[in-house]
């Protein structure tokens, strides 16, 4: 049976990478597509099959601002909380609402969460490569820097998440090589060796031969690993138990992040930003 609305999501989003693309070369720089814009050509045939809820691209972040300038020129309109606002400003990612009916945009300038893990936004950009995609070539991610962000993307929702983009990677491993010694490489160095150890669980579980990290015996590792398996379920299943917001910031997040000063600094972030947030608050209030 045809998946109507699919097909017209895939169609829409051919026409708006023609779009972005060409944007991105005006202002001089790659528009790099993730998850569903390159996952639905690249791996399911551009059906519709890979839906998702929205477009997400990464630029440079030097010209970041220029492209959301350049998409608020063209009618987009930026979301935003006036409670929030230079928070929301400073975010590795702003989401945008095309003119009409359509799709948004998570526009992002880096695909990490400082400081709970940091990925090389410049790597990432240097290694992508064009896909053969059902409908020409699109840049995405190369094989390893896919999985980095898989497991990036699980760890920045605490594992609040359903299947599709670690599925990605189950259909990219049918169709090419990864280099997993490099990736395991960069998911050390990013911060995300136990978000490794909780998805690759789920891969293996779904054909994935996913290798054992050099870092899996490790007593502080296989600690954390017991401690994370309290609250997430990573086999054939993939799930999460409920928890407030404030338990997942101030417990499971610390617990996800390899760095162990991970929560004070984020707790020092977190307060600075607040007070920008109120400043600017109090500044339009007196000017209005």
């Amino acid at each position: 049976m045809v998946d109507r609305a699919g097909l017209l999501q895939a169609m829409l989003v051919k026409a708006r990478r023609t779009e972005l693309d060409a944007l991105g070369a005006r202002l001089g720089t790659p528009v790099v597509y993730l998850k569903a814009a390159w996952s639905d050509p690249v791996l399911y045939g551009g059906h519709g099959q890979r839906r998702g809820a929205d477009l997400d691209v990464l630029v440079d972040p030097c010209r970041f601002d220029a492209f959301v300038e350049a998409l608020i020129d063209q009618r987009w309109r930026l979301y935003s909380e006036r409670r929030h606002r230079v928070s929301i400003a400073a975010s590795r990612a702003r989401t945008l609402y095309p003119p009409g009916a359509g799709l948004a945009l998570d526009l992002h300038r880096a695909l990490s969460d400082p400081p709970w893990n940091v990925i090389d936004t410049r790597g990432l950009l240097q290694r992508a490569r064009a896909w053969p995609g059902c409908d020409g070539p699109i840049l995405s991610l190369s094989p390893e820097d896919q999985v980095v962000h898989a497991v990036a993307h699980a760890v920045a929702n605490a594992f609040a998440i359903d299947q599709r983009h670690p599925g990605d990677i189950v259909a990219m491993a049918q169709t090419v090589p990864i280099d997993w010694p490099a990736t395991l490489d960069r998911l050390a160095a990013a911060g995300l060796r136990l978000g490794y150890e909780l998805l690759a669980s789920w891969w293996r579980a779904h054909g994935l031969d996913a290798p054992i990290a050099p870092w899996a015996g490790r007593s502080e590792l296989r600690a954390r690993l017991a401690m994370a398996r309290q609250f997430i379920t990573t086999g054939h299943t993939l799930d999460r138990v409920r928890l407030s917001p404030r338990t997942e910031m101030l417990v499971l997040r610390p617990l996800l992040a390899d760095d162990p000063t991970a929560l004070a600094r984020f707790v020092a972030m977190r307060g600075r930003f607040q007070l920008f947030d109120r400043l600017a608050l109090l500044g339009e209030s007196k000017l209005g």
